[in-house]
């Protein structure tokens, strides 16, 4: 399934960028490749392991090497690095363990209970969440998580 909304998701950013221009800059892709690398610290980072963290940085190395190669050498770097993300992702359960609480409810249910957070006006990380996914912070550090919501 997450396979098929990433397909999805690839294919409707390509149309969005065609349709409104975006992919006229020759910067366009090679952004897309780098946000695309750093998402992978950002999952492990969520993952709250710093082994994680560091075997995530290789890719995201890689990525965004890519990208930036591509952007000054040549575009068809860039499109190697997205078909590679692709197919990284794919494998990327079996090279890195990386427990990020999207990667273990899934990406849908993730998703799901983030639109139900915000919708809810819920804190992401506290057991306040509408459908309880994600739970309690499990020792992340206190500044990114709120206790009250006095400030809403």
């Amino acid at each position: 399934m997450e396979y098929i909304i990433g397909l999805m998701a690839a294919v409707a950013v390509g149309l969005f960028a065609s349709v409104i221009g975006f992919d006229k800059d020759r910067s366009f892709y090679p952004v897309v490749l780098t946000v695309i690398g750093t998402l992978y610290l950002l999952f492990a980072a969520m993952a709250n392991s710093t082994d994680s963290l560091v075997a995530e940085a290789i890719p995201a190395l890689v990525f965004v090497a890519m990208a930036a190669l591509g952007f000054r050498k040549t575009p068809w770097l860039v499109v190697a690095g997205l078909a590679l993300h692709g197919v990284f992702d794919f494998f990327h359960h079996a090279v890195i363990a990386n427990r990020c609480p999207c990667m273990v409810a899934g990406l849908v249910s993730c998703l799901r209970c983030r639109c139900c957070c915000l919708l809810s006006r819920a804190d992401f990380y506290s057991e306040d969440c509408a459908c309880g996914l994600i739970g309690s912070p499990g020792g992340l550090p206190s500044r990114l998580h709120h206790t009250s919501r006095a400030a809403d």
